[in-house]
């Protein structure tokens, strides 16, 4: 008996685990990322052949000024590190921002509902069928729904009770937002100076209107 209530309460802590369940998420992404697909046009003309080129240190072809360095940065990183084709890298780091996706939004919505929710919200995430899609295609579109949930997330925690490290979270997960797809570039230091405004007329403490000052600095430092 005992063994079977220590049993169920290892399994409640697991799934009540947003950095598990991210995990879990991952490992489900994993036959698509190794199983044979057909790249889209995006991933053959120009993420793949630019994620190649950084895994070997081609530089002169690694960049295109239409396409926001972050994704192939990390996709030439993991290439040249597991050894992986280009596509194939492609679809892990896609595969790999849709699961990171899990940690943010379990987070954002137990702070805002309960803990409840926040598990059917990943569980909703996961049943999406495009967004899982997109994760085996080896599409962007993963990076920016994983920045913007982390914006927002860090923003809530901003209005509620703002700290140093809630600063700097914000300031990576917008200078992330803003590197990883061309309308982050507008929306990421859109939603900053919002921020500041925001403290400036509304916050209850005006020494908040600096640490957004210093978030937007960061971020421009970053990016």
């Amino acid at each position: 008996m005992k063994n079977e209530v220590n049993a169920k309460s290892i399994l409640c802590k697991l799934f009540t685990n947003c950095y598990f369940l991210s995990i879990l998420i991952l490992t489900l992404t994993l036959p698509l990322v190794f199983s044979s697909t057909t790249p889209p046009i995006d991933s053959s003309n120009f993420y793949s052949p630019m994620i190649k080129a950084i895994s070997v240190g081609d530089w002169d072809h690694a960049f295109w000024t239409r396409i926001m360095p972050l994704y192939t940065l990390i996709g030439g990183f993991f290439a040249w590190l597991l050894n992986l084709e280009a596509f194939t890298a492609a679809k892990f780091v896609s595969a790999l921002f849709f699961s990171l996706t899990v940690i943010p939004l379990y987070k954002l919505n137990k702070l805002v509902f309960n803990e409840r929710t926040a598990l059917l919200s990943v569980l909703l995430l996961a049943c999406c069928t495009r967004i899982f899609r997109y994760a085996g295609l080896g599409l962007q579109d993963t990076g920016k729904i994983f920045f913007f949930t982390w914006v927002i997330y860090e923003i809530v925690v901003f209005v509620k009770k703002s700290t140093t490290s809630n600063i700097f979270r914000l300031a990576i997960a917008t200078a992330g937002l803003t590197l990883i797809r061309p309308e982050g570039s507008i929306l990421g230091p859109l939603i900053l100076i919002l921020l500041v405004i925001w403290e400036f007329f509304w916050g209850k403490k005006r020494f908040n209107c600096l640490k957004s000052f210093a978030a937007g600095l960061l971020c421009l430092i970053l990016v």
